[in-house]
């Protein structure tokens, strides 16, 4: 008898182990994220400006993501998860900003839209604060946003994906920024399950995830697999 409650007292030890350690990698991991996520688009950023062009890359995009961000940002905040598992959102919002001024900036006369460019300069900031403020954005409002931003992005982000196929190339899309983006969101979706978060929220990282994965690919075949990139739709 007594060793048969040593056995369960072992096994007992071995699973709160198991769990200390799985919470600690979740703690490490969140933070890590949160630190590499101050510079993950800085390689875009930096691509565009020495361009001094945002060709390839799709400003409605750039535009749906950032405000996906105020609204992600916001839900993470008011449901009280702890920074490590929504710090990096605050920070690629601010780059994902910067990225869309950028676009507005660089943009072809043909492309340029000044009350476009206005709007997106002062609404987006102008969401974001909304979203923090409950007086402004109710709880139910802010849930409802949230789980419509999954789809948000996907309708966002098939549009680039279509662009690069339609182009046979991915313009100034970075690859060191978009594989950073696919390697976090692989990372987050473990964090975020481990830190209590959502299923709504677990199901935006894995969409993220996905269609940045679908990007990078892209990347890769365009500029380094693919010997003569052309647009579709010519034949020989």
């Amino acid at each position: 008898m007594d060793a048969a409650f040593d056995v369960l007292a072992g096994v007992s030890e071995a699973v709160g182990l198991g769990r200390d350690l799985k919470a600690a990698t979740s703690l490490v991991l969140g933070y890590a994220i949160v630190a590499a996520s101050a510079a993950l688009k800085v390689p875009q950023i930096v691509a565009i400006v020495q361009a001094r062009s945002g060709e390839g890359l799709t400003r409605s995009m750039f535009e749906i993501e950032t405000a996906c961000y105020a609204v992600g940002l916001a839900y993470a905040m008011r449901s009280g998860l702890p920074f490590n598992a929504w710090g990096e959102t605050a920070f690629v919002s601010v780059q994902n900003y910067l990225i869309v001024l950028l676009l507005h900036t660089f943009a072809s006369k043909k492309d340029f839209s000044a009350l476009r460019a206005v709007v997106m300069a002062l609404g987006l900031p102008a969401l974001a604060l909304a979203c923090q403020m409950p007086s402004v954005v109710g709880w139910g409002a802010l849930e409802q946003a949230f789980s419509a931003q999954n789809m948000a992005l996907l309708a966002a982000r098939l549009p680039q994906v279509y662009a690069n196929w339609a182009a046979g190339s991915t313009g100034q899309l970075s690859l060191v920024t978009t594989a950073l983006m696919v390697a976090g969101g692989l990372v987050r979706i473990f964090t975020t399950m481990q830190e209590g978060g959502s299923s709504a929220m677990v199901l935006a990282y894995v969409m993220g995830t996905g269609t940045n994965a679908l990007m990078a690919a892209q990347i890769v075949w365009y500029s380094y697999l693919s010997s003569k990139p052309k647009p579709k739709g010519k034949t020989e």
